[in-house]
C-alpha cells in the first residue's frame, strides 16, 4: 500500500473532548500512522489571545496536529456556560464562520493530503466542508491524469440535521427540530456539504436520518461498525450485590437524573452503582447520590480508568432520553463482554439485542426501568 497524506478534520481532539467521537476521531489518526501514512489533524483550542487564531503545528505521537480557536463568541466545550440567546448567535457563526473557511482553505494548500476525513464540524465551522467540497472540485479540474483528494465524512450525531445535535425520545416533531429555522440551518448544511465521495457511520439510523432530509444525494455509504454481536449472557453470572456502571455527559439528555430518580426505589444494599462523568447536571447528581450511600459519583475519568472500572462491573447502564447514534461507551463494554441495560434510541438496538448482550427498554419508562433493573438484581 502507497503511503497517503491524511487530514483529519474535527472539532475536538484529546486532550480536549466531551464524548465518544473524540475517542473515534483518535484511534483513527493512530491506526492511520500505524500503517505508515502522514497524519494531519486540524482541531480547535480554547482562545488565549489573538495568536490562538492562527494553526500551530504540533508534534503529538507522531501526528501533526494544528490546533487554532475558531472566531466565535465562546469555545464550543463551554457551551453549556451560555444562556440559549448567546448559543443561538454562536450557532449562526459557526455555521457560516469565514474564518474557518479561511484556516481549512490554507491548510488545505499547505498538506496537499491525498484524502481527507472531516468528522464532527459543529464548533470549528460547517464552512470547512465548504472549503474541503471545492478544493476537491478544483482539484478533479486540474488533475487531468491524477485523481484528487479522496473526501470522506463520518457521522457522529444528527448535529446537520438539527442545530442542537440532539433528537429527544418521542420530540422527534418539536418547533425546535421542524421549525422554519432549523429547515434554514439544514437547507445550508446541505449545500455546504454536498456530497463527499464516502459518507461513514456506525449505524445504519444515523444515515437513514439524514437522507430522510436530503444529504450526501450522491455519496456511498459504508457502514463502519466496531462492535460485535457476539452472545454472551448465557453464561454471564453477576456479583452480588450486582455492580452498575454509567459512563456519559451529566447532562439532561443522557438520562442521569431520571435514572438516579428510579434507583430510589430499589432496596439498599443489593446493588452498587458507579457514576463516570461530567457536565451540567454534576451537583445534582452529586446531591441526589447522597441520599443513596450505595451510589458512587467518580466525575471525570480518564479511557484508562474507565477499563480499570469495567474490572468491576456487571452491567453498564444507559439511560440516555435522546436517540443516540453509535455510543462508543457501549461498543467498549460489549467488547469487555459486559452486558448492557440501554433506552431503544436510535442506532442503539442496532447493538444492543435484548437476551445475547443485553436488555432494551423504553426510554424514559420509569416502570419499565425499575423492573430491567429488579430483574437484573434478583
Amino acid at each position: 500500500m502507497d503511503t497517503m497524506r491524511v487530514l483529519l478534520i474535527t472539532n475536538l481532539y484529546p486532550p480536549h473532548g466531551r464524548g465518544g467521537a473524540e475517542v473515534v476521531v483518535a484511534q483513527e489518526a493512530r491506526e492511520l500512522r500505524d500503517a505508515g501514512h502522514q497524519v494531519f489533524v486540524l482541531t480547535t483550542k480554547p482562545f488565549g489571545g489573538f495568536s490562538s487564531l492562527i494553526p500551530r503545528e504540533s508534534i503529538e505521537d507522531g501526528i501533526h496536529v494544528y490546533r487554532f480557536f475558531p472566531l466565535n463568541i465562546f469555545w464550543y466545550r463551554h457551551d453549556f456556560k451560555y444562556p440559549w440567546p448567546v448559543r443561538l448567535v454562536w450557532q449562526v457563526i459557526d455555521t457560516i464562520n469565514p474564518h474557518a473557511w479561511f484556516i481549512a482553505r490554507r491548510l488545505l494548500r499547505q498538506c496537499e493530503p491525498d484524502e481527507i476525513r472531516t468528522h464532527n464540524l459543529k464548533g470549528i465551522g460547517i464552512t470547512m466542508a465548504y472549503a474541503v467540497r471545492r478544493t476537491v472540485a478544483k482539484e478533479r479540474a486540474r488533475r487531468r491524469l491524477h485523481a484528487p483528494p479522496r473526501w470522506s465524512h463520518f457521522l457522529h450525531d444528527v448535529q446537520l440535521v438539527t442545530p442542537s445535535g440532539l433528537l429527544g425520545y418521542h420530540d422527534e416533531h418539536a418547533w425546535q427540530h421542524v421549525g422554519l429555522p432549523t429547515r434554514l440551518y439544514r437547507a445550508l448544511c446541505r449545500h455546504l456539504f454536498g456530497s463527499p465521495a464516502i459518507v461513514r457511520a456506525p449505524s445504519q439510523w444515523v444515515w437513514d436520518v439524514h437522507r430522510k432530509h436530503g444529504f450526501f444525494p450522491k455519496s456511498a455509504f459504508a457502514l463502519t461498525k466496531w462492535y460485535t454481536h457476539e452472545h454472551f449472557l448465557y453464561s454471564w453470572q453477576p456479583k452480588r450485590p450486582v455492580r452498575f456502571l454509567f459512563v456519559g455527559q451529566l447532562a439532561p439528555h443522557k438520562g442521569i437524573l431520571f435514572l438516579l430518580d428510579v434507583l430510589r426505589e430499589v432496596p439498599g444494599g443489593t446493588c452498587s452503582v458507579h457514576v463516570v462523568g461530567d457536565g451540567p447536571q454534576m451537583q445534582a447528581t452529586r446531591t441526589l447520590a447522597r441520599e443513596m450511600p450505595w451510589i458512587h459519583v467518580h466525575g471525570h475519568v480518564t479511557l484508562a480508568g474507565v477499563k480499570e472500572l469495567f474490572r468491576d462491573t456487571d452491567v453498564l447502564l444507559f439511560p440516555s432520553l435522546a436517540h443516540e447514534n453509535c455510543p462508543t461507551i457501549i461498543a467498549e463494554a460489549l467488547r469487555h463482554k459486559i452486558p448492557v441495560l440501554a433506552s431503544s434510541v436510535g442506532g442503539v438496538p442496532e447493538m444492543v439485542q435484548s437476551g445475547i448482550n443485553g436488555w432494551l427498554v423504553e426510554a424514559g419508562n420509569r416502570r419499565a426501568w425499575k423492573e430491567a433493573l429488579q430483574r437484573i438484581i434478583g
